[in-house]
């Protein structure tokens, strides 16, 4: 099948979307629902059909359901084509935009972009019935025959593989009260050493035997894993030596990183290597090899290095590139049978690639990279095969890197840290840890110096912002992360139908609250509050990250399309760019004629004036507050002629910029996670505390031995 949706090509035998020069393929459930929606001609498809017709009956939630309305919704917006698909509330879904079906016959045009002109209309291909004879049938329909065997044996062939669940049966191992996780065991599973954070936050690592239930401490303070063979554990851990400066309430402190080994059987400790930076995740490879990531600083991504233990060599294995990748490399895991290293690399919200290094004997070799449509987040080789398991939201996929095949294995159900594959008694079981994260929103009284409990719930109350009576704040409440608006301390669901899912992004109220500014996937959205709408002002091909509103509501935004990050300027009456920053740039905010911005790997809040078209004037930038730390690199505000930071060590500061001072506003309170907004008067300061997390260790068995 062939057709034009809303001037967009739909090409069911590619599997794609296509606009001009722009093509966008399509996940196979979210092929299966445009075909769904499509064969409904414009009739409501409700969300039973769509679960037998999509997922073939099987039970699934309305969390899977959305996000693959949400995935096909974005690749129609990234292709500038909005409202393509309309909710009917509690009940389904129906395709809204005209769609065109052009002749399949020999006179159907080659190109189907030849059938929509450049801005966008439909023009009807010209119908064409040429007099046929009985053999000129056959030979057609034979024709459209093979056509079907050949689409139906390249679906079951497909890369993706949409098979049936195959049921997994989970069960508590070990349940403290607390968080429980990074989880690492021996093949057999006989030993399983764990991760414990309690009410305190104290954090201790635990070795537990299988056979006798028992739990043994081992380190604290630590992150741990376990070799395979259960002999030794090398952990990373700290020291920290103050530092003074011109005060003591401006004394910071360094931490120094180091890698030690410790051995079960004689207890000993021995110091392998001094980190420069902490490590997010550190493996085990063959014969005292240790593979461990690491970052330069908080502005350049994570890099996989190897440490031998016997020859205490060195050496870097993978060299993500891009400025805008932060968390690069950031998982991996060492396959003895291949002696392949598998490095997840992140890539955007909803991809990830998968970096394959083959064995020592190939160490100077390339990876071979395999790009993964999901967002995964953990991975392990699967036991006694070259096959990985990897973990993306609540689903556990299984992927063969020979031949690319990606099925789904199970869905779990929890938040998954970490897991490891164990062989026991012949069985192939899944450990995995949970992690149940929750926060609450407290108002402090900036005059008084007293605080009450502003939101909270059993789920994630985040990111609060304020404008005039207007508040809002991102929460997980109700099934995932929306936006909520609050009036008189009540919360209430803003219900607007996204292309997407929103997870955790950085929004901004317009002056008069009545929009919202965010952006998502390199492209820029913009809420109106009261028609519960919203508009895509610009595309992903802007590569926007940061946004905020400028002078006459145009839009200040961050982006590294010119191989930095620099900040930049939309403006609506004219619809045209300007390129603000040149030494560095990653939000920014303008007032009285100026431009105060942050830049992206260097501390300081920064000020250069612009002209009255909006331009930045001759002259060099200058340095306006000089202790303003990385950690401000979003977070920061300028109300009236007042800046508000945070400094992780002393609390949250206002600077004045007329009179050049600085004060206090609140000292940094208990487990703070640096997300603020003061209201614009000036009294109150709102800011999310962080709850105990946590989180249990889980065995999940497949019924098929393996």
């Amino acid at each position: 099948m062939e057709a034009v949706i809303a001037g967009v090509s739909f090409d069911e035998k590619q599997r794609w979307l296509q606009k001009g020069d722009e093509c966008r393929h399509l996940e196979p459930k979210v092929f299966s629902l445009l075909t769904a929606l499509l064969s409904a001609n414009g009739a409501l498809v409700t969300r039973d059909e769509l679960i037998k017709q999509v997922w073939q009956g099987r039970i699934v939630g309305e969390g899977a359901i959305n996000r693959t309305v949400s995935l096909l919704r974005g690749h129609f917006s990234a292709l500038g084509c909005e409202n393509v698909i309309e909710t009917v509330p509690t009940q389904g879904y129906r395709l809204t935009a005209e769609v065109i079906y052009p002749e399949a016959a020999d006179t159907a045009p080659a190109d189907m972009n030849k059938a929509v002109t450049a801005d966008g209309e439909n023009i009807l291909p010209e119908s064409h019935h040429p007099a046929g004879t009985n053999k000129v049938k056959f030979i057609s329909g034979l024709g459209t025959l093979i056509l079907i065997i050949s689409l139906l044996l390249w679906l079951l062939l497909t890369k993706f593989s949409e098979q049936q669940l195959q049921p997994l049966i989970g069960e508590p191992v070990i349940s403290l009260e607390g968080w429980e996780y990074f989880v690492s065991a021996t093949a057999d599973g006989e030993l399983i050493l764990y991760h414990h954070r309690d009410k305190d936050n104290q954090v201790k690592v635990y070795l537990y035997d299988s056979r006798s239930h028992e739990s043994r401490l081992l380190l604290q303070d630590v992150q741990a894993t376990l070799s395979p063979d259960g002999t030794k554990v090398a952990y990373l851990s700290k020291e920290r030596a103050a530092k003074e400066k011109a005060g003591p309430e401006q004394s910071t402190t360094n931490d120094a990183c180091f890698v030690r080994l410790y051995t079960l059987a004689t207890k000993e400790t021995q110091t392998l290597f001094q980190c420069r930076k902490w490590p997010s995740r550190l493996a085990w490879g063959a014969d005292n090899q240790l593979y461990y990531n690491q970052r330069s600083s908080k502005s350049y991504p994570y890099q996989v290095f190897s440490f031998d233990i016997n020859t205490r060599a060195i050496r870097q294995i993978s060299m993500p590139k891009g400025h805008s990748n932060l968390k690069g490399d950031f998982d991996f895991t060492y396959n003895p049978l291949t002696g392949q290293l598998a490095v997840l690399r992140y890539k955007n919200e909803q991809e990830t690639e998968l970096l394959l290094f083959a064995g020592e004997q190939n160490r100077h070799s390339e990876p071979v990279v395999h790009a993964l449509p999901l967002r995964v987040t953990a991975l392990a080789w699967q036991a006694h095969k070259a096959q990985l398991l990897l973990v993306s939201g609540e689903g556990i996929y299984t992927f063969a890197p020979e031949s690319e095949r990606l099925t789904l294995a199970g869905q779990i159900g929890k938040k998954i840290n970490s897991l490891a594959v164990i062989n026991h008694l012949g069985q192939e079981q899944i450990l995995v840890s949970e992690t149940r994260a929750a926060s609450e929103i407290f108002r402090y009284d900036i005059n008084v110096g007293s605080q009450t409990l502003w939101q909270t719930s059993s789920r994630l109350e985040l990111l609060p912002r304020i404008v005039d009576e207007t508040a809002a704040l991102l929460s997980t409440r109700y099934k995932s992360h929306h936006l909520w608006l609050v009036e008189e301390n009540k919360a209430s669901l803003l219900e607007v139908d996204l292309p997407f899912e929103l997870e955790f992004s950085r929004y901004e109220f317009s002056a008069d609250g009545k929009k919202i500014l965010l952006s998502k996937f390199g492209a820029v959205f913009e809420i109106d509050i009261e028609k519960q709408s919203y508009s895509r002002l610009l595309p992903e091909s802007t590569q926007a990250y940061v946004v905020n509103y400028g002078d006459n509501n145009d839009v200040i935004y961050s982006s590294t399309r010119s191989g930095q990050w620099q900040l930049w300027q939309y403006r609506r009456d004219s619809g045209k760019h300007r390129q603000l920053t040149v030494r560095g740039g990653y939000s920014g905010r303008v007032k009285d004629g100026a431009l105060y911005f942050t830049k992206f790997n260097q501390g300081g809040l920064w000020r250069k004036p612009l002209d009255g078209q909006g331009a930045l004037e001759s002259g060099e930038e200058q340095l306006v507050i000089e202790d303003f730390p990385l950690i401000n690199w979003l977070n920061w505000q300028l109300l009236a002629d007042r800046v508000y930071f945070y400094r992780p060590a002393s609390g949250i500061w206002q600077y004045q910029l007329t009179e050049q001072q600085e004060t206090l506003v609140m000292a940094k309170p208990d487990n703070f996670v640096h997300q603020f907004a003061v209201s614009p008067d000036h009294k109150q300061l709102y800011w999310v505390k962080q709850k105990p997390v946590a989180g249990d260790i889980y065995r999940y068995s497949f019924l098929e031995s393996h």
